[in-house]
């Protein structure tokens, strides 16, 4: 009984070999923005930032969002602010959408402080577009693109993985000394 409580002890202790998801983070710049509604020209341009966020692979649905750095027109969003949207069925290739809840992910509404950014063809993506709006310009929102086919504009960004933590030889050294230390109590238990 003893020795399958601590076979039991030791698995539980073992690193799980389970699937996790993998982090990433978008960055990008997008300039050259022009109005939606009304011609007035952009609060900010460019605009710059990054998103964090969790999939099981690049091109795989999003799980997560880990953290925003994104400021427009003095308006800084959180992770309060954002939502997320997966596109994964045909004709589209599979594509992300990040924005503020206000108008959905995948919405802007004049006037509000929001955004969306999509990339379109995630696991190598051709399409992206960034539309804003900010509180206060009820007549227009800005929009920045780069449509392979058929418009362009100024969008740089970049999506890498970032790499999970790697436990240090310490720990490992620590949980297989603590192993010894347990079975050799267990055995010398067994004796007397």
């Amino acid at each position: 009984m003893h020795t399958i409580a601590a076979i039991a002890c030791v698995l539980a202790c073992l690193p799980s070999q389970q699937a996790q998801a993998k982090t990433y983070q978008l960055t990008f710049t997008a300039t050259h923005f022009t109005s939606v509604l009304a011609p007035a020209p952009a609060p900010q341009d460019p605009v710059s930032g990054s998103i964090i966020f969790q999939a099981d692979a690049l091109g795989q649905p999003v799980t997560s969002i880990g953290a925003i750095d994104l400021s427009i027109a003095g308006h800084s969003y959180s992770l309060a602010d954002l939502a997320f949207e997966n596109w994964q069925g045909a004709p589209f290739p599979p594509s992300y959408t990040f924005g503020g809840k206000g108008n959905g992910a995948g919405g802007v509404a004049p006037g509000v402080n929001d955004f969306f950014i999509t990339l379109s063809g995630v696991s190598g993506y051709h399409d992206i577009s960034f539309l804003y709006s900010v509180a206060g310009t009820a007549q227009s929102s800005w929009i920045a693109y780069n449509y392979s086919d058929r418009f362009a504009s100024d969008i740089i960004s970049s999506i890498v993985e970032i790499p999970t933590a790697v436990p240090e030889p310490s720990q490992a050294l620590l949980l297989v000394a603590g192993i010894a230390l347990f079975a050799g109590r267990l055995r010398a238990h067994r004796k007397t």
